[in-house]
């Protein structure tokens, strides 16, 4: 009867260890998800977020007007020794280079989220990106074409070429805030695209 007893009790002892490594195992296996869940989540939300933040500077770039507290503040004295063309220039490059300041600012934030991205993703994402990536090269490119055009020290070649192509580069670097507006229509397509993809992903991860 002893014997017996002691039998049943190793049994018990056995079947609770078997029950606790279970429910220990099945704890670890829950929280591992929830913490894949909760990267997935936030690098798709954190993305998604960059991305309108870099899509909010390329609206800045092409505004077609410049406020005064965004230009360089030039004191009359100087604006007396090196003329108004000049000043005018400086005050519009000095606009330009804050807008562009913040635009890479805002790339770098994408970039490194893109970098995140491609490791838990693949090269999907990027496939969806690379027309966004072409646009703002093109749109900084025809910046630096305009601010050649302007720029008293450019030599008269440069900046009569420049102005001979300024229909062109106005076409890319003014928004004309109206719904006739290409260059905006490509990149509203290609942003969509990319938005597309990423709420895939969001979706995915709080399924």
């Amino acid at each position: 009867m002893g014997n017996l007893i002691s039998d049943i009790s190793n049994i018990v002892v056995a079947l609770a260890a078997v029950c606790g490594a279970f429910t220990a195992w099945k704890g670890l296996s829950t929280w591992r998800k929830e913490t894949e869940w909760k990267i997935k989540h936030e690098l798709s939300h954190r993305i998604l977020v960059n991305l309108y933040k870099l899509r909010e500077t390329i609206d800045e770039l092409r505004f077609p007007a410049i406020a005064p507290y965004e230009m360089e503040d030039i004191p009359q004295e100087t604006v007396d020794q090196i003329g108004h063309t000049k000043a005018d220039y400086r005050r519009v490059a000095y606009a330009y280079k804050n807008r562009g300041d913040r635009y890479y600012n805002a790339e770098k934030e994408l970039k490194a989220s893109r970098l995140e991205a491609r490791a838990n993703w693949g090269n999907g994402l990027e496939q969806h990106l690379v027309r966004i990536d072409q646009m703002a090269n093109e749109l900084l490119y025809r910046i630096d074409q305009y601010l050649s055009a302007i720029n008293p020290e450019t030599d008269e070649r440069t900046r009569q070429l420049m102005t001979d192509r300024m229909e062109e580069i106005s076409r890319v670097i003014y928004d004309p805030l109206t719904a006739d507006d290409d260059w905006r229509d490509q990149l509203d397509e290609a942003q969509q695209q990319a938005e597309d993809f990423i709420r895939n992903k969001l979706e995915r991860a709080t399924a």
